[in-house]
């Protein structure tokens, strides 16, 4: 399942988001969507929101590793990530293609 972390809701101007995402810890995903997601997925997704780049992955390919051994891997098809991305994009695609590039994909 995709998950979009918007920036920090209701601040004043921008100065105080931009302080915000210096500062202040992000809400776990499955806090923010109020979804249940698998513990691995959000530690995933909350290491790539590190503040301290050291905390973060430190290539695609351990990236692609930690969500591979995610307990979500495989339950999100690539058809799943398509039909995802055309409801909430739809203006990014085009009528002629046929899939959603695998960068944007959980699956296998």
């Amino acid at each position: 399942m995709p998950v979009i972390c918007p920036v920090p809701d209701k601040l004043s101007t921008p100065a105080a988001v931009a302080v915000a995402h210096v500062q202040k810890q992000p809400v776990r995903p499955s806090e923010r969507i109020g979804l249940a997601l698998p513990p691995a997925l959000d530690d995933v997704i909350m290491r790539c929101l590190a503040k301290n780049p050291a905390d973060r992955s430190q290539s695609a390919t351990h990236l692609a590793r930690a969500l591979a051994d995610s307990a979500c891997n495989g339950a999100w098809t690539q058809e799943d990530t398509e039909r995802w991305w055309r409801m909430h994009l739809p203006d990014s695609f085009s009528a002629e293609e046929s899939n959603v590039p695998e960068a944007l994909s959980l699956a296998n």
